[in-house]
This record gives C-alpha cells, sequence and structure tokens, in this order.
C-alpha cells in the first residue's frame, strides 16, 4: 500500500492523518502476520502468505519516507510547543515518539534479515 501525495495537500495536518491510516492498517496486518509466524513457524507463514511482500514492501520502503517526513516537519512543530530548558524530559511528546521510531526499526530490521533468509532459500 502506498502513502499519500504530499503534493495534493494543502493541510499538513490532514496529510499525516490520512498517511497515519495507512500505517496503521500495515502494522494491524504485521500483527496479524506476526501471530501467524508465531503459530506456524516464520518460514511456513513466509511461504503461506502471500500479504509479506505487501508488509515488508511497505515497511522498507513507505514508511522510512514517511519517518523522514514526521521528523523533517511534524516533530520541530511539536517540539516548538513542548516545553524544555536544553534537552528534553524524558516523558516529552517528541522523545516518545522520536524513541518509537527508534524501536521500530530495531525490530524491523530483525525481521527483515529473516525475509531475506528465507528469499535465499532455493527452491526446487
Amino acid at each position: 500500500m502506498n502513502l499519500p501525495d504530499p503534493q495534493k495537500y494543502q493541510d499538513g495536518v490532514l496529510y499525516f492523518h490520512d498517511t497515519h491510516k495507512i500505517v496503521l492498517h500495515e502494522c494491524a496486518l504485521l500483527e496479524e502476520l506476526l501471530a501467524d509466524a508465531e503459530g506456524h513457524g516464520v518460514f511456513q507463514s513466509f511461504a503461506t502468505r502471500p500479504e509479506w511482500n505487501e508488509v515488508f514492501s511497505f515497511f522498507q520502503k513507505a514508511a522510512p519516507r514517511h519517518e523522514r517526513e514526521e521528523e523533517a516537519f511534524l516533530f520541530p512543530a511539536i517540539a516548538a510547543h513542548v516545553p524544555h530548558v536544553g534537552f528534553q524530559q524524558p516523558d516529552s511528546t517528541i522523545r516518545f515518539l522520536i524513541e518509537g521510531h527508534e524501536a521500530l526499526e530495531r525490530r524491523l530490521n530483525v525481521l527483515v534479515h529473516d525475509w531475506e533468509a528465507f528469499l535465499n532459500i532455493p527452491r526446487d
């Protein structure tokens, strides 16, 4: 699933709202696939659930673009309204968002490694 084109939006908040609908859809699909992988084994799930292609395509291409857009446009706007003195408080909204991006990237890297190993298995 592709993200909307930001050039078609004049309202940045609406753009991020529409983008997050897609992100939430892909996260729900990922959660479903992870449950399948847990129940049937990762490689068996990869082999029987073609939705993995969509999820990996999204999280390797569209999600990084979305994160860059948030970090470039949304996070500075939020940070400007968060009180701080030289540093962000541990429980600040902006810090939560940044740490969420970092955690997602770490978890995705492990899963991508398994996906690439699966794709490299010789087939009959």
